[in-house]
């Protein structure tokens, strides 16, 4: 059996650590912030066990997955699967509290399918790219959100 290919990217907010925790683990903002993402649901539960089913495009593809979340530590940590006809994730969201903020650090490992396993070197870079783009879309967001609540 393949490594999984493993990445990391991360980014300091403005925010405090639970209004980040409570907006970043509301999967519902996902589409907000993870660009590729057009809808997400809640199917069941609270906390572990909780069960999301989210719609994205990826490359201009329609693809449905399935969030499931096994370690829920407000406001420090939660970690998720994400399976989807194309690849197998294991997801772990940290939130480390600065001077500055909170910085969100967001590691992943991806288990593509088998005729996406040859390729997986060559995403790498581009994955990591992809993910810090969205993270900084999610730091002027959340800007965004603090100004509106202090009423700026």
């Amino acid at each position: 059996m393949p490594k999984p290919l493993r990445i990391s990217a991360n980014e300091l907010l403005s925010s405090d650590q639970a209004t980040t925790f409570d907006y970043v683990c509301r999967f519902e903002n996902n589409r907000e912030w993870w660009l590729p993402v057009t809808h997400t649901q809640h199917i069941s539960g609270a906390g572990v066990g909780a069960i999301y089913e989210e719609h994205a495009k990826v490359a201009g593809i329609p693809m449905k997955m399935q969030l499931k979340v096994y370690h829920y530590e407000p406001p420090k940590q939660i970690k998720f699967t994400i399976s989807s006809p194309l690849m197998q994730s294991d997801m772990d969201y940290q939130f480390v509290v600065e001077p500055a903020g909170t910085r969100l650090i967001i590691s992943t490992a991806l288990d593509f399918k088998w005729f996406l396993r040859p390729f997986a070197p060559l995403m790498r870079s581009a994955l990591i790219k992809e993910a810090s783009q969205h993270l900084s879309v999610l730091k002027q967001v959340l800007a965004q959100k603090t100004a509106q609540a202090s009423g700026q």
